[in-house]
Parts: C-alpha cells; sequence; structure tokens
C-alpha cells in the first residue's frame, strides 16, 4: 500500500482589490485556528511585506506545528523585466524567516521563463497548477498533470522524464472524473468556497468531500505516492473593514467544512500530513530519477443540480468509471469498456505551453481485440494498434481479473492490473499496425 500526503496552503499577503486591502490579519489567525486544531501543519504563502508583519506569528507557529512559508511570486513578475523585485522579495521573506529556506513559490500565473528563473534561486517547487483548468481566475492548465511531477524546462506544463530543479504542486486537488468530462474542473475541488456555492457540500455535511477522497485513497493500492493539495486563502476566511470577499456565515461554514474533512482525511490509514517542502523532499527521495507512473481509478460521485453562477449549466454525470494515467511521455483517460484513450495527450517534444490543442492528439490509434474477450478464456490473447503515426500511448483491457493471473505483456513498457478489473498497458504505437501480446493463466495472485 503506497502513501497518500495531504498537504495544505494558504495565501497569506496583503490584497489590492474592490472586496478589500490591506493585510487579513483575522482570517489568517482563523485558518491557523482550523488547521491547527486538527493538526495539520500549514504552508503560508507570503510575500516580504506580509512577512515582516506576520514574522513573530510564522516563527512560532512553525515551532508549535510544524508550519513553513513559501513566496507568493505574482504575475507581473513572470514579465520580462519585471522578476527583479520577486527575487528581492525572496530574498526578504528568506531574511524573516531564517528558520525556513523558502523552497516554495506560488504563483497562478507561471511560465517557461519563470520556471528557469526559480530554478537558479534555490526553489524545489512550483505551487499554484490547477489540472484542466481554462480561463478561471486567468488560469489556463489545461494539458498538465494531476498531482506532483518534474518540471520540464522546456514546457513548465509538461512532466520530465529526468528530475529537474522544480517539482510542480496543484492548488487544489480535483474530483478527476467529474472534472474530465464535465469541462468545469474548478467546481469538483477542494476549495471549500467553490463546492459551498456550487452546493456539493455545506458547514458539516461534506459528504461530497469525503467521496472524493476515498476515490484518490483508493488509489493507494497502485501508486507509491498520491498527493491530495488543498488551500484556502487567509483573506477569504476574513469579513471586516479590510476584506469583505465572504459574508459571516459564509466564513463560519468554510470553517466548519475544513474542520470537518481534516478530521475525516486523519481516520484514513495510509495517510500522512506534511507541508509542501517536506512533500517535495519525500518526492525526490523515492524518484531520483526523474517523474514517477501516476495511476489513477476514479467512480463518478453522485451529485444533485447544481446553484453556483458559473456552475450553472455544468453536467454533472453519471459519467462511466474513468481510468487516468500519466507519465513523461503522455497523460491519458480511458472509460470503461474502450480498449483506446478518449483523450491522449502527447509530451514528446512539446515545448509550447499555449498549445491551442493542449497536447491532445487528434487522432487516436485505433485497438481491436480479435475475437472478442472470448479469447481471453484461451489463455493467451493479442490487442492489434493501428495509428497514422509514431505516439506514445496505452491500452485497457476492461475485465473480471479474479480468476486469472497475468504473467506478461508482450511489447509493453510496464503493465499493472488495477482492482481485479483492469488491465493496463503503457505501450508505444509506431505508425502503421502493431501486436501487443499478453499471457495470462488461471488460478490464485
Amino acid at each position: 500500500m503506497g502513501r497518500l500526503i495531504f498537504t495544505f496552503a494558504s495565501l497569506a499577503y496583503y490584497v489590492d482589490a474592490p472586496w478589500g486591502r490591506g493585510l487579513p490579519v483575522e482570517g489568517f489567525n482563523r485558518m491557523a485556528d482550523v488547521a491547527h486544531g486538527r493538526g495539520v501543519p500549514v504552508t503560508w504563502l507570503v510575500n516580504a511585506r506580509s512577512a515582516e508583519e506576520l514574522q513573530r506569528e510564522l516563527e512560532d507557529f512553525h515551532r508549535r506545528f510544524g508550519d513553513e512559508v513559501g513566496l507568493v511570486w505574482g504575475a507581473s513578475t513572470a514579465t520580462p523585466g519585471r522578476a527583479e523585485s520577486a527575487r528581492a522579495d525572496l530574498e526578504r521573506v528568506r531574511q524573516l524567516c531564517p528558520w525556513s529556506q523558502v523552497k516554495i513559490v506560488g504563483s497562478g500565473q507561471r511560465s517557461n521563463a519563470m520556471a528557469r528563473e526559480l530554478a537558479g534561486l534555490g526553489v524545489d517547487g512550483l505551487w499554484g497548477s490547477c489540472w484542466e483548468q481554462i480561463e478561471v481566475d486567468e488560469v489556463t492548465d489545461r494539458g498538465a498533470p494531476w498531482g506532483t511531477y518534474y518540471i520540464s524546462m522546456e514546457n513548465f506544463k509538461a512532466p520530465a522524464a529526468q528530475a529537474t530543479p522544480l517539482l510542480s504542486f496543484e492548488w487544489t486537488a480535483r474530483d478527476l472524473c467529474k472534472s474530465l468530462h464535465s469541462g468545469n474542473p474548478t467546481i469538483f475541488s477542494s476549495d471549500p468556497d467553490d463546492v459551498a456555492r456550487a452546493g456539493l457540500c455545506r458547514g458539516p455535511e461534506i459528504g461530497y468531500w469525503e467521496a472524493m477522497f476515498d476515490q484518490y485513497h483508493r488509489n493507494l493500492a497502485h501508486n507509491d505516492l498520491v498527493f491530495f493539495a488543498m488551500h484556502q486563502e487567509a483573506h477569504e476566511m476574513e469579513h471586516s473593514d479590510v476584506c469583505r470577499a465572504y459574508s459571516p456565515e459564509d466564513i463560519a461554514g468554510s470553517a466548519d467544512m475544513m474542520d470537518a474533512f481534516f478530521a475525516y482525511v486523519k481516520s484514513k490509514p495510509g495517510v500522512e500530513m506534511m507541508t509542501l517542502p517536506q512533500a517535495a523532499d519525500l518526492y525526490r527521495e523515492q524518484n531520483p530519477q526523474g517523474t514517477a507512473p501516476a495511476y489513477m481509478l476514479f467512480d463518478d460521485i453522485a451529485t444533485g443540480p447544481m446553484a453556483y453562477w458559473y456552475a450553472k449549466g455544468t453536467p454533472a454525470g453519471p459519467w462511466p468509471r474513468t481510468f487516468l494515467y500519466y507519465d513523461a511521455e503522455c497523460q491519458l483517460a480511458f472509460i470503461e469498456g474502450k480498449f483506446a484513450p478518449i483523450l491522449l495527450r502527447n509530451y514528446r517534444g512539446a515545448t509550447d505551453p499555449d498549445d491551442p490543442h493542449y497536447f491532445a492528439e487528434r487522432d487516436v490509434p485505433v485497438v481491436r481485440l480479435p475475437y472478442g474477450k472470448k479469447m481471453v478464456e484461451s489463455g493467451d490473447f493479442a490487442f492489434e494498434i493501428e495509428s497514422g503515426k509514431a505516439l506514445p500511448f496505452g491500452l485497457a483491457f476492461w475485465y473480471d481479473f479474479s480468476r486469472w493471473r497475468v504473467r506478461e505483456v508482450e511489447g509493453a513498457a510496464h503493465w499493472k492490473v488495477i482492482e481485479d478489473t483492469l488491465l493496463f498497458a503503457r505501450v508505444d504505437a509506431p505508425a502503421g499496425k502493431t501486436t501487443v501480446r499478453v499471457r495470462v493463466e488461471r488460478g490464485e495472485k
């Protein structure tokens, strides 16, 4: 059984917006009380100004609860000529918090230039990736994988085969099934405000979150590490003369939701609470060579109609059981019963993070199983793959494997039987036709 790493981050910096102007100290303390009350360490994402004002509290939280700090790298610093102030901010936060190496930088607007800049500043991780998201909060990360991976220095949205200076961390964990199929991933996430406004969770009634977390937890059976990221901004936990983004009732509801969810998460076996720097150290220790393959099997979670204004019209399902996979060369998604992926994102040679097709191949290879599933009963069977060009690829065979043991998949880089219902084989598809042979035998595993 693998390890599920739960991380919680909170943006805590001066805001300057129509709904607030200043440092949300009240929201900062309220967020700390909720997390620390359940033994959850926080990674506070600050800038130099907020680190200076909160210096004493941050050091105290680090000493008592193991909290860490990272730097908020503003969107403007990703453009040429504006990085100097961000570098100065990073140095200042390190001076203010000498007990921390300040190895994590957070930003919703990231770029290849930013990744290369950070690689030379002793930064270990870049936080803020939003799986499948398009344009919400000016973030378009569709094409990037979920979870944690080494960032390619040629394309920050692509995982790197070799270990690189930067790891990618998500803003929030997503419901991989509903996010993929609905096209509206920001609704189906671990963000308390979004799920509350959509009517998916309310106060201590967190059945949807529990079900989503259970989907991540089930996948410990076939991954060494599974990451679940959660976040809530300090300014979203304050209603005062400084910040009025949410009502007191909304804030109380978010606090209740997070308190109940933290308790649920800690009740599950195999779960470890970590700061983002700790998670980065663990990933590098476990995967020193490069990005590790990730396997996720998701069932749909039943939900009712959603009320949030940008959730209206979002299809809620039910969706078919979905299997998702990625490695340094591709990202794949399959629905139950289909051999070929419904989505193939190809990272080979992908250097433009603004690819208009999000690295998706429009002509996915065809997979056939001659004579159908009855061939399995003979003990050996073969798939035929036909592709218009050479591609990284994979196939899924949905079958009852409780009575069978897979001995070999010829031609596969690697393969895995998942929950006795699915054989996944990671293969390369050359141009033209190729055959993938599966050797099986009856008997106990």
